[in-house]
């Protein structure tokens, strides 16, 4: 069970993501929810490491297990999918993602992306981390929540995004970027600038 701070603080970061991604056409459903799975594997690196380098990529099993695990953070985001509709045949399995993306550490594009690229967010989603950290700190903060607690909050934040997006976006596919997106971004070194 999630505490009302958690779930005050991925209502706030929610809707953070959306203002920051609002023109004059709207919200582009794969960018903002690419920016809050950014967010997250930033975050769940963070939280589960003691120490990062300045930059280059990390392997961090606890940042994997987190994500990857059983349960994990990708499940979180499959149980959201199924739920607004996805059929079980169209969600990855967070096993072979994990090993999929620690494969292609360092290739280039990356994180590597499985759906179909007229569904690419309109940014690279990693450069979220340099706008949006300060303020995910800050609403943390506000919150006093524990740095699981934050991973928490932006995966909650993430299917938030998903549900909203469900007549614009499939929810497969949705959860599918998040999952990458988030994978992808835990074997990074948080950005010091965009890119």
């Amino acid at each position: 069970m999630v505490s009302a701070a958690v779930q005050q603080a991925s209502t706030e970061i929610a809707n953070c993501l959306v203002a920051g991604y609002r023109n004059e056409r709207g919200i582009h459903a794969e960018t903002v929810i690419g920016a809050a799975a950014a967010l997250a594997g930033e975050f769940a690196l963070r939280s589960t490491a003691s120490q990062l380098p300045d930059s280059g990529w990390v392997f961090s099993p606890e940042a994997s297990e987190l994500i990857f695990g059983d349960p994990g953070l990708c499940d979180m985001l499959r149980e959201t999918a199924l739920e607004a509709g996805a059929g079980e045949a169209d969600m990855p399995k967070p096993v072979e993602l994990s090993k999929r993306i620690a494969g292609s550490v360092g290739g280039s594009p990356y994180p590597p992306l499985s759906v179909p690229q007229h569904h690419y967010p309109h940014e690279w989603s990693p450069n979220a981390c340099v706008k949006f950290r300060v303020e995910i700190e800050r609403i943390a903060a506000a919150h006093q929540l524990t740095k699981l607690e934050v991973v928490v909050a932006i995966v909650m934040a993430t299917q938030a995004l998903i549900v909203q997006a469900k007549s614009a976006l499939s929810p497969a596919i949705g959860a599918t970027l998040a999952m990458e997106i988030m994978g992808g971004v835990s074997h990074m070194a948080p950005l010091k600038q965009p890119v």
